[in-house]
């Protein structure tokens, strides 16, 4: 709104202060907060405030805000209204353009995977918010991204229902009763409340699993948590697997300390999580971004060569300026997401069975098995 403002006619911070307080969503607004806003459209604020690109605004003498130039103006105005929808990421070999993604992609990617896309076996090099880079590689692999289309939401009445579900003597098909007498026999069948959690050897290392029925999200995030909590404890996990219901990390060596360490994990408390650190604060922000117009999702200049990378501003103010007014936005709309999905609550709220086994069992190498598919936009 005040972007739009001084495309036109100008603001006076007091008196239009005075103005947005008569909106209800706005009636409590700080002055001093208000103040931050409007520092942060003149110029980005404290850290950024040192390049010409982010400087927006010109003051007047007599403390009037008008748009800095034509060039803004027009950035501005054709990015009124902005709709964030998911974006295509590039997938690069060197130079040369291989495909298209679906941004959802590179939430199950990590650096060192190989995959087969566009025909040839590739292995991703690095991961930035607008390209995947990768290396094209002559041995073959089974893993193929797999377009899935629009996933039901994994929520906590869904994952109620199906561990409901496999807690009673529901009339299964023979094989999948199978399935299931046979996950008993070797460990055990989480329940509603009630995490189980395996510890058992793999080829050279171990495998800890996590089978929470909570949804890919929520996984994804909790796999991150745990990695670094077993980072704090001296055990670097080497790589992970995941779906809707469990997730593993793969450990190169083994441990004795696995219960007392998940013991003081599930001491966690859900005010101390650091959101900041999740797969999903990284997305927020490039969406808040866009919203408060710090990147324009539409420019003027189509060939514009001087382009900077959300995750760059993101990584630059969460080391810098972690109480920057973007940054206080991101933090708040991923703290209310899962507030909303209710995901991490419910988990650090269960109690756990910890299960060491001698060998794997049926839920844990299905997952190990299973093809990693990957959300891509349209077909290979």
């Amino acid at each position: 709104y005040l972007l739009t403002l001084s495309c036109n006619f100008g603001f006076k911070c007091k008196s239009i202060y005075k103005e947005i307080l008569k909106a209800y969503p706005y009636k409590d607004l700080e002055y001093k907060k208000f103040l931050r806003i409007v520092n942060f459209i003149y110029d980005g604020g404290y850290v950024l405030n040192n390049y010409n690109r982010w400087k927006k605004l010109t003051k007047t003498k007599k403390g009037e805000y008008f748009i800095s130039n034509n060039q803004t103006r027009t950035n501005i105005l054709m990015n009124i209204g902005t709709i964030i929808d998911s974006e295509l990421i590039k997938v690069m070999n060197g130079k040369k353009l291989l495909g298209n993604v679906d941004q959802n992609f590179i939430n199950f990617l990590k650096p060192g995977d190989v995959f087969n896309f566009s025909g040839i076996t590739v292995k991703c090099i690095s991961i930035e918010s607008e390209q995947i880079q990768v290396r094209s590689l002559k041995k073959k692999t089974d893993k193929f991204p797999v377009y899935l289309g629009s996933n039901q939401s994994f929520g906590a009445n869904l994952s109620d229902e199906i561990l409901d579900i496999l807690s009673d003597n529901y009339d299964f098909p023979d094989e999948l009763k199978k399935f299931l007498t046979k996950q008993k026999e070797d460990s055990d069948i989480p329940k509603k409340n009630l995490i189980l959690i395996e510890l058992f050897p793999y080829e050279k290392g171990e495998y800890l699993f996590f089978h929470t029925f909570l949804g890919r999200q929520t996984n994804q995030t909790l796999s991150k948590l745990i990695s670094d909590h077993l980072s704090y404890n001296k055990i670097l996990p080497s790589s992970y697997v995941l779906n809707d219901y469990s997730f593993g990390l793969y450990l190169d060596s083994k441990c004795e300390r696995f219960k007392k360490i998940i013991d003081s994990f599930f001491n966690f408390k859900f005010s101390e999580i650091q959101f900041m650190n999740t797969h999903l604060a990284k997305t927020v922000f490039k969406e808040v971004s866009y919203i408060s117009g710090l990147l324009p999702k539409n420019h003027i200049n189509k060939k514009k060569k001087n382009f900077i990378s959300s995750d760059n501003i993101f990584d630059t103010l969460l080391k810098y300026e972690p109480e920057h007014i973007l940054m206080k936005i991101t933090e708040e709309e991923v703290k209310n997401h899962f507030i909303r999905t209710n995901q991490l609550n419910k988990f650090f709220s269960s109690n756990y069975l910890f299960k060491k086994l001698n060998k794997h069992s049926q839920f844990s190498i299905s997952l190990i098995n299973e093809k990693s598919k990957f959300k891509i936009n349209g077909p290979i």
